[in-house]
């Protein structure tokens, strides 16, 4: 595997490449907080800044392993309704929208066997929706290939996607208080990602910026403009030909960020390409 590190206007990646046939299994702490930064002081979760880890080709999936001793914890987050959790829902008074609409876009659902978390009924739980694994955990697939047409006609329908093949909302509100088990098989690269706005206030920063999720399936053109005034920064999540300024051919690296201006990319036809979009709202 080889590794890359970049940090960029408080934009921090690492890009990983790995070989053919390989696997690679994350043990990641869960979150060390203090009780001011619990969400509603619901003891099962906690307010999540901006990071993820995005993964290209092979498969992919992360494991919650509450075990025995949380038994308790585990039997409350399965019977959760999985609607609560999804944007303009409320799982905790005075927090909607724990889970994004990339997670909406990406996540298997069990229930509906595809991808994708469309369809559901108003009383739909948790542990009907995701795997439950052994010795009381949860198991989150990930959508790592490119998406059908069907999966994106359906994110369309649903209201995840928009006509320009854009997913707003990449990162979740909250995470669950447990540690977690991140698997990746066979992946062509992993971007692991995070962006803490530079002067930042706390949590409260990232109501100044909004992110998306450029999704270009093959055989579709694409062009990326700067979105308002304010600050515009995108990281490739695959390898990307683009045409930029003065007619330049250039490939955008995996994890790399790169400063949006307001040149034009276009994008070419012939690769299935992901790009995260973030930019600056609320600015004059």
């Amino acid at each position: 595997m080889n590794t890359q590190f970049y940090k960029f206007k408080g934009i921090q990646s690492i890009a990983e490449k790995y070989p053919n046939d390989s696997t690679r299994e994350l043990f990641v702490p869960g979150p060390v907080v203090g009780s001011k930064n619990n969400v509603a002081n619901y003891d099962n979760l906690s307010k999540m800044t901006w990071s993820r880890r995005f993964q290209n080709g092979g498969t992919s999936q992360v494991t919650i392993p509450f075990g025995p001793e949380r038994k308790n914890d585990f039997n409350k987050f399965i019977n959760m309704n999985m609607s609560d959790w999804l944007v303009g829902g409320q799982a905790v008074q005075g927090f909607p929208g724990m889970l994004s609409n990339w997670g909406r876009f990406s996540i298997w659902n069990e229930k509906g066997s595809h991808w994708g978390l469309w369809g559901l009924g108003p009383n739909d739980k948790i542990g009907d929706i995701l795997e439950i694994g052994d010795n009381f955990s949860v198991i989150v697939k990930q959508l790592t290939e490119a998406p059908t047409a069907d999966h994106i006609t359906s994110a369309k329908i649903a209201g995840v996607m928009d006509d320009n093949n854009c997913v707003h909302g990449v990162f979740n509100k909250a995470v669950v208080n447990s540690p977690f088990i991140q698997k990746h098989v066979n992946p062509k690269n992993a971007v692991c990602f995070s962006y803490y706005p530079p002067k930042r206030n706390g949590y409260d920063a990232y109501s100044n910026w909004h992110s998306f999720m450029r999704v270009k399936p093959e055989g579709t053109k694409m062009v990326i403009s700067k979105r308002g005034t304010g600050r515009n920064y995108i990281i490739p999540i695959t390898p990307s030909p683009a045409r930029i300024s003065n007619g330049q051919v250039k490939v955008l690296e995996a994890g790399v960020p790169y400063t949006l201006t307001d040149n034009t990319i276009e994008l070419f036809e012939d690769t299935y390409e992901l790009i995260l979009h973030i930019h600056e709202i609320n600015t004059q």
